[in-house]
C-alpha cells in the first residue's frame, strides 16, 4: 500500500492521529462522494480502503467500478480531506459535518 512506504511515514502517522470529513472527487465527471472517517486508525484507515478496494463499499462507487473497472479510479480519483477532529470527536459530531 502506498502508506506504508518510508517516504510517507509522518504524512500516513497525521492521518493516523485524526479523524475527520473527506471527499473524493471523480475528476472526469466532477461528481463529488462526501465521507466521514473515525476510529482507531483514523482517516489512514479509510483513505487505506479506498486505495485497497477503490470503492470503500460506497454503493453508488460499486456501480461505477463493476461498469469502468480499477482503472478508472485510479486514473479519475482524487482524495481530498475536508475538515479534520481529534481522535476523541464524537463520531456522530463528525458524521453531521
Amino acid at each position: 500500500m502506498i502508506l506504508n512506504g518510508a517516504k510517507y511515514s509522518d504524512y500516513r502517522s497525521a492521518l493516523e492521529s485524526a479523524n475527520g470529513v473527506y471527499c473524493l472527487t471523480d475528476t472526469k465527471t466532477g461528481k463529488l462522494y462526501i465521507g466521514s472517517a473515525y476510529g482507531e486508525n483514523g482517516i489512514a484507515q479509510r483513505r487505506s480502503n479506498y486505495i485497497d478496494t477503490k470503492t470503500g463499499g460506497n454503493k453508488d462507487l460499486v456501480v461505477l467500478f463493476k461498469k469502468e473497472g480499477e482503472s478508472y479510479f485510479e486514473e479519475n480519483f482524487e482524495f481530498t480531506l475536508i475538515e479534520y477532529f481529534g481522535m476523541n470527536t464524537d463520531a456522530e459530531r463528525i458524521i453531521k459535518r
